[in-house]
């Protein structure tokens, strides 16, 4: 049988498996094909970030620049819905015309073999905003309706 890395833990598992028997991170279709080979031939996979049901964020490595990036993917399943597949195209082609030092950059956002796409960000080292709201000792006003 052939098996592939567990992204969390760093167990062999069976590529059939739904989840690592060891810890429990989800085995997805997408993850299945790219645990072992660079997405887009030059980003490995170094940890999820997050999934959902249009897709998964992870964090990767740039394998010839060395670079830390975030690979955000829509399904290839979601890719094929026309109103899913014009969002996404939408929300890539606004992220790239936003260019703020606060803002992580977007240099490309292709598709892959299977019909997914995906947008390659910069990676940004820091909370993200819900953890840094939780954690404020103000809390903020909230609108009034």
């Amino acid at each position: 049988m052939a098996t592939i890395p567990c992204i969390r833990c760093g167990a062999q598992i069976e590529r059939e498996f739904k989840a690592c028997p060891h810890c429990g991170e989800p085995l997805t279709d997408f993850l299945r094909e790219y645990a072992d080979k660079p997405i887009d031939g030059k980003y490995r996979i170094v940890q999820r970030l997050g999934i959902g049901g249009m897709g998964e964020v992870f964090k990767v490595e740039h394998t010839f620049l060395g670079s830390t990036r975030v690979v955000q993917i829509i399904r290839a399943q979601t890719s094929s819905s026309s109103d899913a597949h014009e969002r996404f195209l939408r929300d890539a082609r606004l992220a790239t015309k936003v260019l703020h030092t606060n803002v992580a950059t977007l240099p490309a956002f292709p598709a892959l073999p299977d019909g997914s796409h995906h947008m390659a960000w910069a990676c940004t080292d820091g909370q993200n905003l819900p953890h840094l709201l939780n954690q404020s000792a103000t809390p903020l006003p909230r609108p009034a309706f």
